[in-house]
């Protein structure tokens, strides 16, 4: 859930993620991409997911 009360995530963090999964999932639907280009879509998804649960309010 998005905001600054507890248990909440900030937008941006929120942002983060819903782009890093809206990229992972183009390129999980093209077959002309690199393992270098897929490893780097994975790892950006792994770094927005952790980013977003750092900084969840407490």
């Amino acid at each position: 859930m998005e905001g600054d009360g507890n248990g909440q995530y900030p937008a941006e963090a929120i942002a983060a993620l819903q782009n890093a999964t809206d990229t992972a999932a183009a390129i999980a639907e093209n077959s002309h991409l690199s393992q270098k280009e897929i490893d780097d879509a994975v790892n950006a998804l792994e770094e927005a997911t952790i980013s977003l649960m750092l900084q969840k309010s407490a």
